[in-house]
């Protein structure tokens, strides 16, 4: 498995470095979540691992199954097996041992979560320095979890009907990637994609009801948003709510019936409802 990509990247406990450079050992030990770190097994990481460690930051956690999906469902190279999860489970594994990542127990679904370590961070901060990326979220946000999970599968749910969509997290938007865009500050959409057509379009995931005033005033602000970047070729030309409960799915429909074709409002079961959803 360690050596199913060609390009790879020695990592090992006791060395400062990652091929490519960088120095985060001193890094990780001052940012650790823990006093002392345990003795780590040394592991070759491949592009492949480089990619899943991304992904993981970029969407907070993933389970194997999401991985399996993802980085292993079409990888020619790997023999057959009766699970299908078998790979990505072992793989999600022994970067777990090696320190990249830390398993949890999810909440509301039978697979445990990844995340991602500081440790994975710098390595790939040394591998690809010009790139900026978000930090380890520290493990599992009660007031998030369920948020988050639900646009992991909505993420999955785009890369089936349009293929592998440019995806820029919120995470990613609060690190810089959105002030190009005009989004800036804390309030920004859940993410931004590319649709064939159509062009840049803000993701919102709602999963529970706000007040009117809110919807309202985060609509107009799309709205001048959308206007004022009509003459440029990089702009957000929409907007696509996706409504995870019906009476959210009411407000922000009538909210936005005036606005025409700025927005679509679409009900979010009808999209995730087959998929690992949360119990």
């Amino acid at each position: 498995m360690d050596n199913l990509e060609k390009d790879t990247f020695q990592i090992v406990e006791g060395s400062d470095s990652v091929e490519g450079g960088g120095d985060f050992k001193k890094a990780e030990a001052q940012l650790s979540f823990f006093r002392s770190r345990p003795r780590r097994l040394a592991i070759e990481l491949v592009e492949r691992d480089l990619k899943v460690i991304d992904f993981i930051l970029d969407m907070k956690f993933a389970t194997a199954t999401d991985i399996q999906q993802k980085f292993f469902a079409r990888a020619p190279e790997l023999p057959p097996v009766l699970h299908p999860t078998k790979w990505a489970k072992r793989r999600l594994m022994q970067l777990s041992r090696a320190g990249f990542l830390r398993p949890a127990v999810g909440i509301g679904i039978r697979e445990s979560v990844y995340f991602a370590t500081f440790k994975a961070y710098y390595a790939l901060n040394a591998v690809y320095p010009s790139e900026l990326r978000p930090k380890p979220t520290g493990g599992l946000d009660l007031r998030t979890f369920v948020h988050d999970r639900e646009l992991l599968l909505l993420r999955q749910d785009y890369a089936e009907r349009f293929g592998e969509v440019d995806w820029v997290s919120d995470r990613r938007l609060k690190q810089g990637h959105g002030a190009p865009l005009g989004l800036l500050g804390p309030d920004v959409p859940d993410a931004v994609i590319i649709l064939p057509e159509i062009g840049r379009v803000a993701i919102e995931l709602e999963i529970a009801s706000k007040s009117r005033a809110r919807y309202r005033e985060k609509i107009a602000r799309y709205v001048r948003l959308i206007r004022e970047s009509r003459t440029k070729p990089d702009g957000i030309r929409k907007v696509t709510y996706h409504c995870l409960r019906r009476p959210v799915l009411e407000i922000v429909r009538a909210e936005t019936r005036i606005y025409g074709d700025l927005f679509e409002v679409v009900d979010s079961n009808s999209s995730t409802e087959s998929k690992g959803r949360i119990a």
